[in-house]
């Protein structure tokens, strides 16, 4: 499992070494300029979904609102426990909009689950 800065594909590996190496080419997720709003209303539509899961864990949220829009979305769908496929998905959302829309129905899901389905635990 790789964590990384930015969203990359991976051109080609070097296979001489015993461990992976790959050559990288990072993908650029700039927001396009319509895109600005939907994003911000999106983002506090996340931070209710993600306070109603905290409060399954009687945990206290906190949502800086200093930290912009893209980084708060891709953190949380970093850093979530959330199954890997779950967080592969997210990873190939097309642009910050869909990770957070994404984000948003994945969350609302888990929340609506029986209690035994999910812990409520936000990060790992």
């Amino acid at each position: 499992m790789l964590r990384g800065i930015e969203k990359f594909r991976i051109r080609s590996e070097d296979h001489s070494r015993p461990y992976r190496v790959g050559h990288v080419e990072a993908i650029p997720e700039a927001i396009p300029p319509d895109e600005v709003q939907p994003l911000r209303r999106q983002r506090q539509r996340l931070e209710a979904v993600l306070a109603a899961a905290i409060e399954r864990v009687r945990a206290e949220p906190k949502f800086p609102p200093s930290v912009p829009d893209e980084d708060l979305v891709n953190a949380l769908a970093q850093y979530l426990d959330l199954e890997i496929l779950e967080h592969q998905a997210l990873l190939e959302c097309n642009g910050v909009l869909a990770r957070c829309r994404a984000l948003i129905d994945l969350l609302e899901i888990k929340i609506h689950a029986p209690r035994g389905g999910w812990s409520g635990k936000v990060f790992h």
